[in-house]
């Protein structure tokens, strides 16, 4: 997977929606159950055999002020080559990023109805 592959920018009116997609190398000491394998020879022919291996990560981000607002995560993502949703997970990480984003949106309301204005004395 080359650099310009890494992330991937999805936009709205006020929101820009990052999905960074960090390839893990294939090494063979690390332990098959950390990606969902049930022993390391299964493991090596699911990545001989086009399987990939990636940690996942979902920004949702404020584009006016520049503000994170929601993530979400995943690691140790195995996947087709060819499958450009990462096993389902692509959907799901954003869309966990996005409610985490209205959460954050919401308490920020919450706390902006409690600011008092201030008198500015010249």
């Amino acid at each position: 997977m080359d650099s310009s592959d890494t992330t991937k920018t999805f936009n709205t009116e006020n929101y820009r929606i990052e999905l960074k997609v960090e390839p893990i190398p294939f090494y063979a000491n690390w332990c098959a159950e950390e990606f969902g394998y049930e022993d390391v020879n299964e493991l090596c022919n699911a990545a001989m055999n086009g399987v990939r291996f990636v940690d996942l990560t979902a920004v949702v981000i404020q584009k006016e002020l520049g503000i994170k607002m929601g993530e979400s995560s995943l690691d140790y993502c195995s996947y087709d080559e060819h499958d450009k949703s990462y096993a389902g997970n692509k959907r799901y990480l954003i869309h966990e990023a996005i409610c985490e984003a209205r959460s954050f949106a919401q308490l920020a309301i919450k706390a902006s109805q409690n600011l008092r204005p201030t008198a500015i004395n010249c």
